[in-house]
């Protein structure tokens, strides 16, 4: 699945361990610093007319990454070791083709949460050859 693949790429650079500080779906209020991953709308597939006239080859995703660290220069740090883990990369995981994984912006400061922990945000979108499963 789509943010099993971006945690597994994300724990294999060391920028977390799943579920303890690199989450998927869910923003945890323990502990303080921590990587969430949410799957957000995408769109339409890559469609082809090889096979199946109108078989989606492709699948375009997006994935938010928030990071969040009491300390301001810690999150947008480790935004910044995240974003150069994740733009541009062109690979397999789990088995499926990435054809490219691209960041829509540089990550940013979303503000602080009601426990004045930083919160930075990058947004990606993903090109994938569709899977045969989710």
């Amino acid at each position: 699945m789509l943010l099993d693949d971006f945690a597994d790429v994300l724990s294999s650079a060391g920028h977390g361990v799943t579920g303890t500080d690199l989450f998927k779906s869910m923003l945890p209020s323990r502990p303080d610093a921590i990587i969430s991953l949410i799957h957000y709308g995408g769109l339409e597939p890559v469609r082809g007319m090889a096979g199946s006239a109108g078989q989606a080859l492709a699948q375009i995703e997006r994935v938010q990454v928030i990071v969040r660290n009491p300390r301001y220069e810690d999150a947008a740090k480790l935004a910044q070791d995240v974003w150069f883990t994740l733009d541009g990369a062109s690979r397999a995981i789990n088995g499926v083709r990435y054809q490219w994984i691209s960041a829509l912006q540089s990550p940013f400061f979303l503000g602080r949460d009601e426990n004045n922990r930083s919160l930075l945000v990058c947004n990606y979108e993903c090109v994938r050859d569709t899977a045969t499963s989710s």
